[in-house]
Order: structure tokens, then C-alpha cells, then sequence
């Protein structure tokens, strides 16, 4: 049996877990969509009968969709065309492939982490909270809009106190190259900023109460187990948006019973088998929800932590452990 892991081979996180899973006695297969079309390297093939279909990729290897254990939907990149004459054609070519891709990996009868209609609809931030919500997680009061107007009221409503992100973080792709970094990090909303506020009537754009947080927690669910760890974000620079600073101390932590079935909830309303939650605590406590990433980053955790993430990964991948989520829809 195969597991096939929908990330290109360099993958520093693909390659962590392909090393346990080959400590398994498995076989790993990577795809990169990146090298899709490359050159002419994939078939597939659809029999009429009720029988396994073919993929062919990468130089002739074979892979019968019937041999394949389980599917791990890493970061498999984007599908990018060789340069065209005119810039239509290109973005057709890749949107087909890509779609052709979305449609290939649906028909694979196996375990997923996570199912690709499943990591789609829980990349929503705004759904997200929603789901949160309904798990019973508390979530920060959050206003998406375009009227300027609304924005003031909810700055009132807030004691002035409001971050700004972005609605998804593949945004990011829209920003000039140069820019660095490339994107935006969580950003508060300052006084000054109400006299630019004409500006917000362009887009819908996403508003939250600030959260008076004492620490920002990294919430790793790998099937039914879940790796809690605590970021002292305020000893550092990333103050409202850890990722802007690493280098604080990071420690294990124990989350309330509550709080970690909630987590499992979230995960399971979304049907997905990995999830890297984001929360933090305020100084009474309190947790509240931010975000999900169902295709977070762990790795550092693994190193500074000593958490057996990827080893985790690679027993769910092998069967070895229970998913919480079938992963088909």
C-alpha cells in the first residue's frame, strides 16, 4: 500500500513525516502540482467497469488509486503553465489542470488528511468562527464590512480598541513581490486611522474587538489527539500577531477538558483529520478562538517542544490510529 502526499518532495514538514512512515515500512508517493505540467507526465484513466482507475505520473510511475492508504493534503502548491503568448490562455491552462487535479483526487476511496472539499470550505475565516461559535468556543466580537459608518460604531462599541486581517490569508498572492513581508500580519486599528476610513467602501474587509491576551496558544489535532502549546507572544514583538516573533519562550500546555472537546467539535463539524487552531487567553483566563489552519505549519513546534507531531501524522496516515473524520463527503 501506498500514501500519497500532495506536497513537492522538499517539503520540509512531507519529508518529517515521509521519514516516519518509511520507518512504518510504508511506501510514500509525493505530487507537487507545481511540476504537473512540466512535461506530459500524467494520465488518468476512468475504466468502464467498477474497477481501480490508473494515475500515471512522473516519468511513467504507475499508481493505482486502489493501492493508495491514505492521501495527506499537504501544501501541494499551485498548477503553473509554461509561459503562453497571451496571458488568457495561461490562466485558462492552469485553471483547467487545476480543476482536472481537484477532480482526480475525489476519486481516490481512501483516508484524507484532510478530504480536499472539506480543507476548501474550512479555509472560510468567517465560517470558521461560525463553527467555533457553535462548538462553544468563545470568539472575538467580529464585524465584516464595507461601510465606513459601521466600522466608527464598532470602534465605539470596542472602546477603541479593534485589529484589522485580512479575510484570507491567499490575499497575500495579490501584493507586489517586492513587498516584505509579503502580505499582512494582524494589524491594529489606531485613531488616526478613522480619518482613512472612506477608503474601506472598496471591499468587504474584516474587524474584531482586541483581545487583552496574556499568552497565544498553538492547538495541534492530529486525528483524535491534540498537542496544546503556549506562546508567550507579550515577551516578544508579536504582541498581536505572533508569527511576527518566535523566538519567545514556548511551552506544553494543558488545555481544560471543555476547551479540547471543543477543539475535537471544530474539527469534526468541519470534517477534517489535522488542524492547527489558534487561540489565545486573556488574564482571566478566558480562551477564545481565532482561527483554523487545516494545512498549518507544526514543524517548530516538533523541534522546540519535542511533540511527536509528525510521528502522530504518520500513524493516522497508517492506519495505526483512529480518524475523526471518515474524510469523504
Amino acid at each position: 500500500m501506498t500514501i500519497l502526499i500532495l506536497s513537492p518532495p522538499d517539503d520540509l514538514h512531507g519529508q518529517s513525516v515521509c521519514k516516519e512512515l518509511r520507518a512504518l515500512g510504508q511506501e510514500v508517493f509525493f505530487f507537487s502540482l507545481e511540476l504537473t505540467l512540466k512535461e506530459p507526465s500524467l494520465i488518468f484513466q476512468i475504466p468502464p467497469q467498477a474497477q481501480g482507475s490508473t494515475l500515471i505520473v512522473h516519468g511513467g510511475r504507475r499508481l493505482n488509486t486502489a493501492d493508495v492508504e491514505a492521501v495527506w493534503l499537504r501544501r501541494p502548491g499551485r498548477v503553473k503553465s509554461p509561459p503562453l503568448p497571451e496571458p488568457w490562455a495561461q490562466s485558462m491552462v492552469e485553471w483547467e489542470s487545476t480543476r482536472a487535479l481537484s477532480g482526480i483526487w475525489r476519486t481516490f476511496p481512501c483516508l484524507w488528511v484532510n478530504h480536499p472539499g472539506a480543507q476548501e470550505e474550512a479555509e472560510h475565516k468567517i465560517y470558521q468562527l461560525e463553527i467555533a461559535r457553535q462548538a462553544g468556543l468563545n470568539v472575538p466580537l467580529t464585524l465584516v464590512t464595507n461601510d465606513p459608518d459601521a466600522v466608527k460604531a464598532f470602534y465605539q462599541t470596542c472602546s477603541g480598541k479593534i485589529i484589522y486581517k485580512l479575510i484570507d490569508e491567499a490575499s497575500a498572492r495579490y501584493f507586489p513581490a517586492h513587498e516584505v513581508p509579503r502580505g499582512l500580519p494582524t494589524l491594529p486599528f489606531r485613531k488616526v486611522d478613522i480619518k482613512h476610513l472612506d477608503q474601506v467602501r472598496f471591499s468587504l474587509h474584516l474587524f474584531q474587538e482586541r483581545i487583552e491576551k496574556t499568552l497565544d496558544l498553538r492547538v495541534t489535532v492530529i486525528g483524535r489527539e491534540i498537542f496544546a502549546a503556549a506562546i508567550h507572544s507579550q515577551e516578544g514583538t508579536g504582541k498581536l500577531d505572533w508569527r511576527l516573533d518566535y523566538s519567545v519562550p514556548h511551552k506544553i500546555h494543558q488545555l481544560p477538558d471543555d476547551v479540547a472537546e471543543a477543539c475535537l467539535s471544530v474539527l469534526l463539524r468541519l470534517g477534517l483529520n489535522f488542524g492547527a487552531i489558534d487561540l489565545c487567553m486573556d488574564a482571566e483566563g478566558k480562551y477564545y478562538f481565532l482561527e483554523i489552519n487545516p494545512a498549518g505549519q507544526y514543524l517548530w513546534l516538533e523541534e522546540q517542544l519535542g511533540l511527536p507531531l509528525s510521528k502522530e501524522l504518520a500513524r493516522l496516515l497508517s492506519g495505526l490510529t483512529r480518524p475523526l473524520s471518515q474524510g469523504m463527503f
